[in-house]
């Protein structure tokens, strides 16, 4: 909080000669809850400003409101990849369609767009056949 003195002839007013600094320490609260989810982490900080009567169960029910916002953030993390994954999926049904296309076309006469599509098509089916949920402690034997 900031609170100035001015004196009253008209160049002061156009010019704040004395300035006086009044600093206020806050006596607010903070909470930070943090949560990992699948490598990908989400944070979440909540700060309640100085009020009068802020004790322990009002810092509590700030932090069980932090953890709440963090979980929610995490259910529609879930919800998008599902999503992104059911998009994948149907992209990949696409993608065969169009490889199984170009692969009924000889060979001498296909096009980039063919090639591309069975290439497409290929590496798609890579990658879907790697695990990403692979559990590297597993190979330490």
């Amino acid at each position: 909080m900031w609170s100035f003195e001015r004196t009253e002839d008209n160049e002061a007013k156009k010019i704040m000669k004395n300035v006086t600094q009044t600093i206020v320490v806050p006596m607010g609260a903070s909470v930070k809850v943090m949560r990992s989810y699948d490598y990908c982490h989400f944070e979440v900080a909540l700060l309640v400003e100085p009020s009068a009567g802020l004790g322990d169960d009002d810092v509590n029910e700030l932090r069980k409101r932090a953890a709440r916002l963090a979980d929610k953030a995490v259910e529609q993390y879930q919800q998008a990849r599902k999503a992104a994954d059911r998009i994948a999926a149907l992209d990949g049904a696409k993608l065969h369609v169009k490889a199984a296309e170009a692969e009924r076309v000889p060979e001498d006469a296909r096009t980039p767009d063919h090639k591309a599509a069975i290439k497409a098509y290929a590496d798609y089916c890579y990658h879907a056949s790697y695990d990403y949920q692979d559990d590297w402690q597993d190979d330490q034997g």
